[in-house]
């Protein structure tokens, strides 16, 4: 933010917390229990992907 957007009152201020998509999105898939599951079950199959060759 520029100084000009300052002084007009537009923009975050210093007790306000901007919250980042990519936090945003953090948090409503971790309040999904079947999505964090889903997300951790695709993990697992490529760790073991990975791991294959070594077996």
């Amino acid at each position: 933010m520029g100084e000009a957007a300052l002084i007009n009152g537009v923009g975050a201020t210093e007790d306000e917390v901007v919250e980042t998509p990519a936090a945003r999105a953090t948090r409503r898939l971790l309040r999904r229990k079947g999505a964090v599951f889903g997300l951790f079950v695709i993990a697992f199959f490529v760790a073991l992907a990975l791991v294959a060759p070594l077996i």
